[in-house]
């Protein structure tokens, strides 16, 4: 199958960075650890923000603007005071990797406006969603003094963002090698046998009999944060090696609606870590089986390393054809409550196998927001490839 990977930008500009040209992305040159070497990717930035935090220009008052005021007379204020403020000028340029001269795309200017604030540096790129960059393509900023200097040691700009890198190149499958259940272990038991008594009185002959019961089978449920989670068993090759990381492999592909914090490989990488969507209604994280599909049991959900924003309401749903399937619906589970904490959680009987299955956010936060936080998952089921 092709190469996807989600990637996220993080870039800091202060006064080391004068007025010279400041690459912030250029694709399959962040996260090597995730990057297929023989690959040649395009980006699809799906988020790019900018943090602005300058105190070294005198603070931007916003106009006194009246609610009796027209459309017009606010947006002349709006302007007036613009064109009064004290400012630093900052350019979005595009250029190709052969070292061409970048083109200026847009001007955005920039202000004191304690302690800091954003600017959507996508919408200065494109009127889309999402804004594509070749894979000789890069993106530049650059700083431009309006007459009040450029950036101090006071001041400091953060460029963060989030990219969704394909490539044509075909990673190689890995050959099947088992199909496994890890659906939880299983227990047997025995019942007792007994033998009836017997006896003569008189003329008669007493009974006798002898009677033997079995005991039934059962399933356990599984632990979460074991090792019989289907993510460990390709991990290891279902024991047979140590383990790797399955997305680092390619045995496991993980996409998300957007990133706006860590990166998707904590979420099968068995450690501490911290992993968030960008705060949007129905925020998903989807990952895909690169062989085989799973008939899922039950799945298991790690909050992440940090506190606040606790899952409470979401789908755990498996796509059957072109629809997605809900296989388990929580609605203000409140179980999530400290960091490191996990959550094992039963799936009904399926029919069906999957190689596709997602976690959709389906209502606020603990906090109130649209976050899909997590640290881990796991999920477990009887995998045939």
């Amino acid at each position: 199958m092709a190469s996807t990977r989600n990637v996220g930008i993080l870039k800091k500009i202060d006064s080391s960075s004068g007025t010279n040209l400041i690459k912030i992305y250029q694709p399959g040159t962040l996260n090597l650890a995730t990057k297929v070497a023989e690959a040649k990717y395009d980006g699809f930035i799906a988020s790019l923000r900018l943090i602005v935090k300058i105190n070294s220009i005198a603070e931007f008052v916003p106009p006194d603007i009246s609610p009796l005021d027209s459309d017009f007379v606010a947006n002349s204020k709006n302007k007036t005071a613009l064109n009064n403020a004290e400012k630093i000028g900052l350019t979005i340029l595009i250029g190709n990797a052969d070292n061409e001269t970048p083109i200026e795309l847009n001007d955005v200017w920039l202000l004191s406006q304690p302690p800091y604030y954003y600017v959507d540096l996508l919408r200065l790129l494109t009127s889309a969603n999402n804004a594509t960059v070749s894979s000789d393509e890069s993106i530049y900023l650059k700083l431009k003094d309006l007459g009040k200097g450029l950036l101090t040691a006071t001041d400091m700009l953060i460029v963060r963002g989030n990219v969704i890198e394909t490539s044509d190149y075909e990673v190689p499958s890995p050959a099947p090698t088992f199909n496994i259940n890890c659906s939880g272990g299983t227990s047997t038991g025995t019942g007792g046998s007994g033998t009836g008594g017997s006896g003569t009185g008189g003329s008669g002959t007493g009974g006798s009999g002898t009677g033997t019961g079995t005991g039934g089978t059962t399933t356990t449920p599984p632990v979460a944060g074991d090792t019989s989670d289907l993510f460990y068993k390709l991990g290891t090759n279902n024991g047979t090696q140590a383990f790797e990381n399955p997305q680092t492999s390619g045995k496991v592909t993980f996409t998300a609606s957007g990133i706006d914090g860590g990166a998707l490989i904590y979420l099968t990488d068995r450690q501490p870590g911290s992993f968030y969507t960008s705060s949007n209604p129905n925020a998903f994280v989807e990952f895909s089986l690169a062989q085989g599909a799973i008939k899922p049991t039950h799945y298991a959900l790690k909050s992440r390393s940090e506190a606040r924003y606790y899952l409470r309401s979401w789908k755990f749903q498996g796509l059957s054809g072109a629809d997605w399937v809900d296989l388990d619906t929580q609605t203000n589970n409140t179980n999530h409550d400290t960091p490191d904490q996990w959550l094992l959680l039963p799936i009904p009987p399926q029919a069906q196998y999957f190689s596709h299955l997602r976690i959709l956010q389906n209502g606020e936060t603990s906090d109130g927001y649209y976050f899909i936080c997590l640290g881990e998952m796991q999920v477990w089921g009887d995998y045939q490839i």
